[in-house]
């Protein structure tokens, strides 16, 4: 690669087994689509702080990888972009990420720690679906999240930037819930609750064995356990 080039090409690297590490020319200020695809030895990469673009599938099934830290110019972190690194432990995302696109940490079953800036916006479908590792991950109250983002990370522990107040207020703040988002998951609010999400979409117990409250509605454990099989993402967040 050029020294002084721009940017690094679609599928420039791509099942390049001879890379173990890959430090950005600060000159570099785009990464292609699936630039880095099945480096299956990469275990470390160091973005140039001028990147601002990082393409779709750019570093899947990069399965030595080990730790990412995203630089500030990156407002979109792509569909399947860090998908099937099976030995990716940490990410922090750098502050003007905005948007997690479709399946990004796909997979991801050693991921433990996910950093998240306050202009986090949007969770796509799968972002982090079945990252069995993941342990925590914080969100400001604004994200929206759509279906099976955080399914069957059964370790997580969600810290909510926000407050319950009353139950007929929307649920933790967040603008957009998708179906089963959560499976086995703990969220934090940030006033010291702690809820635990039982079921296929958004639902929590309040902390008393009677009541349970679903997309902020509140229900007696009668009506819960009549209605609960029954119930549709759209009538609960109507």
């Amino acid at each position: 690669m050029n020294k002084f080039a721009t940017k690094i090409n679609n599928r420039e690297f791509i099942g390049r087994e001879d890379i173990t590490s890959y430090r950005m020319d600060k000159s570099v200020n785009y990464v292609g689509h699936k630039a880095f695809y099945e480096c299956t030895n990469l275990s470390s990469i160091s973005f140039s702080n001028n990147v601002m673009f990082i393409g779709e599938a750019a570093f899947e099934k990069c399965a030595s990888l080990q730790t990412v830290e995203i630089p500030d110019k990156v407002k979109i972190i792509e569909a399947g972009t860090f998908a099937l690194c099976k030995s990716l432990r940490d990410v922090k995302l750098g502050k003007s990420v905005d948007c997690i696109k479709t399946e990004a940490f796909f997979c991801c079953d050693s991921l433990e720690n996910v950093i998240v800036n306050d202009n986090l916006s949007c969770i796509y479908d799968n972002v982090f679906y079945k990252c069995y590792s993941l342990k925590s991950v914080t969100l400001p109250k604004t994200t929206t999240i759509a279906q099976s983002a955080f399914n069957g990370c059964n370790d997580l522990s969600l810290i909510i930037k926000c407050n319950i107040d009353e139950y007929d207020k929307t649920i933790i703040g967040f603008d957009s819930i998708g179906r089963i988002v959560f499976n086995n998951c703990t969220v934090h609010l940030k006033n010291g609750l702690r809820h635990n999400i039982r079921g296929p979409a958004m639902e929590y117990n309040d902390g008393s064995n009677d009541e349970y409250i679903i997309m902020g509605k509140k229900y007696t454990k009668s009506d819960y356990e009549e209605k609960a099989m029954i119930l549709r993402i759209n009538e609960i967040m109507g």
